[in-house]
């Protein structure tokens, strides 16, 4: 069975490394549609290991990439409600520019 996802989307906001470097997380917005029926998914990435830290440095709010990885769904209880939480975990990056890039080329 295959799993793989490939987003194209925005970064939200800055992506945060934990201490020891061996996770990256951030959130990508992603927009589908056409014309004025255009909407928007928010998902929560994760990057393990050394190649997140490293990518860290880039991955600010506004740059935009395109994201080769998995979906991961874990089920769990809170206040006795069985929920789920869906995470694209990455494993390859690739950077298209920023917001603030494409304003200024665009001046």
């Amino acid at each position: 069975m295959l799993n793989l996802s490939i987003r194209s989307g925005r970064v939200v906001a800055d992506a945060v490394t934990t201490s020891d470097k061996q996770k990256t997380t951030f959130s990508l917005a992603v927009n589908y549609g056409r014309g004025d029926k255009q909407n928007v998914s928010f998902f929560d990435a994760i990057v393990w290991g050394n190649y997140g830290a490293k990518m860290a440095q880039y991955l600010k709010k506004g740059t935009h990439i395109i994201a080769r990885g998995s979906d991961k769904v874990e089920s769990y209880e809170k206040d006795g409600q069985k929920r789920k939480s869906h995470t694209f975990v990455v494993d390859e990056i690739e950077l298209l520019g920023s917001k603030r890039s494409a304003e200024t080329a665009a001046a």
